[in-house]
């Protein structure tokens, strides 16, 4: 039975590529086959024509953004995003006053957001356009319920439809102490953290992968963990799991012949350990053969041209699925050193599209997948990239019995349709609420 809700979606997140985002594409898709009518409020294009999102309503902006100057905005001093006084802004230093000013009150007050320029100093774009075109568009609507999608999509719905019902779609775990990454420790990124801790106080439910990853959501916001506030939803990928296997990257480099494929596919970068799995590839056995498919950073690139590997580049994304059903085995390695990459379990589009093909796989022991995998037997567990080829082995041993419980955990963990049924649940209860 479908649905005649209304939502507004906010995605605040320049550059953002939903082909490569399994984790908006499918909740998209899925709202869009309960017959929910969605207005998407993105800073570019999103939805294309002829695509199977085309009926979503995405309010992009078309203009080319302007610059605003410092002296365009001494008119908000002393204000913040709430519109309260803000007592400390006057014991600031003045560049980092300046910095408040542009990069934090005009930020969430009228939607801009940061471009960063390493040849000049950083300046800041907005769109005057784009705010009035998304404040047209909420007064000629009543919505259901608003979904704040990330921590600027957040705070956006919370205070362009502060009335109506609000789900914070959770997709990374920046959190305060978020280590190596310079942007959460600015001024910017702190104010940032500020605004999304006051919008999460008036999230009505949150949708995140699991239960670690919303444990330490709650944790960073302060908040007190609340079950029942809480919506699963893995990063995975539609349909059921189904056992198949394709010749596309045989295919592509013959000279791998009949064998076996040990493949790293998506984000090909140095904290993937992209480095250390390349480094491995000079002791291949000459049975195996080691593929990296996806999109390298600049580092990663340079590497793999002096390395006894196969490069595959990134394929349209209805074909995407042909990519993991051409591996064996697949190799999901992921850091330590954050939470938001330990607890991959269910965080990880690569590692459900390999279970969801039944194509086993070799993890780091030291994050959350191994639990999952020592859970169902799906895979090997490895403390270092060298020892991939030993683990290979042993799947390859009783590599049908493998493939099966990939199957298995991929219905169980990620099978997306499990899931949806409470998301569904909580909108229907939300909506007669109202």
């Amino acid at each position: 039975m479908t649905s005649t809700h209304r939502v507004a979606i906010f995605l605040n997140w320049p550059g953002f590529d939903i082909n490569v985002s399994p984790a908006v594409y499918t909740l998209l898709k899925l709202l869009l086959d309960d017959g929910v009518e969605i207005d998407l409020f993105t800073p570019s294009q999103l939805i294309k024509e002829n695509t199977v999102l085309a009926s979503i309503n995405n309010v992009y902006e078309n203009s080319k953004p302007r610059t605003i100057t410092w002296k365009g905005l001494r008119h908000l001093s002393g204000e913040d995003f709430f519109g309260e006084p803000y007592k400390d802004s006057n014991r600031l230093r003045k560049e980092e006053r300046d910095y408040f000013y542009r990069d934090v009150l005009k930020t969430f007050k009228l939607l801009f957001y940061i471009v960063q320029n390493r040849k000049r100093p950083l300046k800041l774009v907005c769109s005057l356009d784009m705010y009035n075109a998304i404040m047209k568009r909420v007064s000629q609507k009543t919505y259901d319920y608003t979904i704040g999608i990330e921590e600027a999509g957040l705070v956006i719905a919370h205070q362009v439809l502060p009335d109506v019902p609000l789900l914070y779609y959770s997709l990374e775990l920046y959190y305060e102490d978020y280590p190596k990454h310079a942007f959460r420790k600015s001024l910017y990124g702190r104010f940032l953290k500020k605004f999304q801790r006051q919008a999460f106080a008036y999230v009505d439910a949150v949708i995140i992968q699991d239960e670690d990853r919303a444990f330490k959501l709650f944790e960073d916001m302060h908040q007190i963990y609340i079950p029942t506030k809480v919506l699963y939803f893995p990063v995975s990928y539609l349909g059921a799991a189904m056992w198949q296997r394709d010749s596309l990257l045989r295919d592509r480099f013959p000279s791998i012949g009949n064998r076996t494929i040990l493949l790293q596919a998506g984000s090909i970068v140095l904290a993937r350990y992209a480095a250390e799995l390349m480094s491995a590839a000079h002791s291949c056995p000459p049975d195996m053969a080691v593929v990296f498919h996806g999109k390298f950073d600049k580092a990663s690139k340079e590497m793999a041209e002096n390395t006894p590997c196969y490069v595959s580049m990134p394929v349209p994304f209805d074909m995407l699925e042909r990519i993991p059903a051409s591996a064996d085995i697949g190799l999901v390695f992921y850091p330590d050193w954050n939470d938001n990459d330990r607890f991959t379990a269910h965080a990880s589009g690569q590692l459900a599209l390999f279970l969801k093909c039944g194509v086993p796989v070799i993890v780091r022991r030291a994050t959350s997948l191994y639990r999952l995998i020592k859970t169902y037997d799906c895979g090997v567990a490895v403390d270092s990239a060298s020892e991939i080829f030993d683990a290979a082995r042993i799947i390859l041993a009783n590599y049908e019995a493998y493939c099966q419980r990939a199957l298995q955990c991929f219905q169980n963990e990620h099978d997306l349709g499990n899931y949806y049924l409470a998301i569904q649940s909580w909108m229907s209860r939300r909506c007669q609420n109202t």
